[in-house]
């Protein structure tokens, strides 16, 4: 699960990112753009879970499962917000 770390680490920059920036006030286009960066994250992470679900077992399919749920909510609700910027 070293590799899947990797992709959580991403996802929580891009998320950090983002969030650094709305609080900052950033204007519309960074947040568009730093929102797409999020959403792309979070699908990765959620891709390179299901890929560690696929082959994992015992406990660790277990734990991979539950993850997967959240990575699978995670990439809907960042895709949603990234698509809500782009069609104002």
């Amino acid at each position: 699960m070293a590799d899947l770390q990797q992709f959580e680490d991403a996802y929580d920059r891009a998320e950090a990112g983002y969030i650094s920036a709305l609080r900052a006030d950033r204007p519309r286009a960074e947040l568009v753009e730093m929102a797409g960066a999020v959403a792309a994250a979070a699908a990765d992470f959620n891709t390179e879970a299901y890929r560690a679900l696929h082959t994992a077992t015992g406990d660790d399919r277990e734990e991979l499962d539950r993850l997967t749920d959240l990575t699978e909510t995670l990439s809907e609700l960042w895709t949603d917000i990234h698509t809500a910027y782009q069609g104002r």
